[in-house]
């Protein structure tokens, strides 16, 4: 219970009790905090999000995102007494000695790397103030010509990282765009986040504020491809034909050939030799073709040829591939 107590504790003050004594609040000044702060914030609060030229929100800001300065949104300004009425809403960062003048995102392709810019230098190597002006140096002293952070990342959505925009809006403001806005909740910094689809990317997000719900035309005009049906309630699903088997000219095991093509195999076998009691149920003529394949799951595998008539098996036939390049090596290995 006080391990819960101190969770709901942090997701509501956040990073504010940073410079008090031992860094947490007491009871008092908790209580304080509530009566103020957080009504503020329930009727100021700010949706903060990563829009794409067709209105899209590719990516919904929340408290652990990265800013390009490095620091994460919670360690911005996102609480207001009162609104600003400058737009786009400042968001600068509030820890010391950073020059981030206001939060910009920064897509990963890592786990924690940005894009690299045109210069091939990383973000952390440019000024965190717009337009983040380049600061490598090279070995000889001489400085970056870079004047601007630039790259040629382009997002899921199909536009490139250049063409996005980073978007500051009240909660009338975003239901005026036709987004989704959510509960009033008291938490710190959750910027556009409204429930655990916002977590997700804008091509992925089946709401509003992402790509949008399929509408029940797209549903119901079937039938649907096989590889949806793993997404699709079962009740909705208009599966096509099934596909059809590949010819085969040993008729007298046809039977035995659609019994064994309607088996399933490991995912990527593709042609490799069969062995063991597969390659014995092949080799015996079940669904065996008559060029030494075999019709599994639509896929002709290659088998063993059985022991050709009037041929003696010599010791390393029968004792295998390994025992035949055995009895085969040069003399001066042995």
């Amino acid at each position: 219970a006080d391990v819960e107590a101190y969770i709901e504790y942090k997701r509501i003050v956040g990073d504010a009790d940073k410079d008090l004594p031992g860094g947490i609040m007491t009871p008092e000044q908790y209580e304080r905090f509530k009566k103020t702060v957080v009504k503020g914030r329930e009727k100021n609060r700010l949706y903060v999000c990563w829009t794409n030229p067709d209105g899209m929100d590719c990516k919904l800001v929340g408290p652990e995102t990265l800013c390009f300065c490095g620091h994460r949104y919670k360690q911005h300004k996102s609480d207001f007494k009162e609104l600003p009425t400058a737009r786009p809403v400042p968001l600068p960062c509030e820890q010391r000695g950073c020059a981030c003048v206001t939060y910009r995102y920064v897509p990963l392709v890592t786990c924690a790397q940005a894009p690299r810019c045109s210069c091939k230098h990383l973000t952390g190597e440019h000024s965190a103030s717009s337009p983040h002006r380049c600061r490598k140096v090279d070995g000889s002293g001489k400085a970056c010509a870079c004047r601007a952070y630039r790259t040629s990342y382009r997002c899921e959505c199909g536009h490139p990282s250049a063409d996005h925009r980073m978007v500051v809006e009240t909660r009338d403001e975003r239901a005026a765009r036709g987004k989704p806005v959510g509960k009033i909740v008291p938490y710190a910094a959750m910027g556009g986040i409204t429930g655990f689809s916002s977590l997700l990317d804008g091509y992925r997000r089946l709401d509003d504020s992402g790509i949008g719900a399929p509408s029940r035309h797209e549903l119901e005009s079937g039938p649907m491809p096989r590889e949806c049906k793993y997404f699709m309630p079962e009740s909705q699903l208009q599966l096509g034909p099934p596909r059809p088997a590949l010819p085969h000219s040993d008729t007298a095991a046809g039977s035995a050939s659609a019994a064994v093509s309607r088996s399933r195999i490991v995912p990527g076998m593709g042609s490799r030799p069969l062995h063991g009691s597969v390659g014995a149920v092949a080799s015996a003529g079940r669904g065996q073709r008559a060029d030494g394949t075999m019709l599994v799951a639509g896929s002709a595998l290659k088998v063993r040829a059985p022991a050709q008539a009037g041929r003696k098996t010599t010791t390393s036939d029968a004792a295998g591939p390994r025992a035949k390049c055995a009895s085969e090596r040069p003399p001066w290995q042995d």
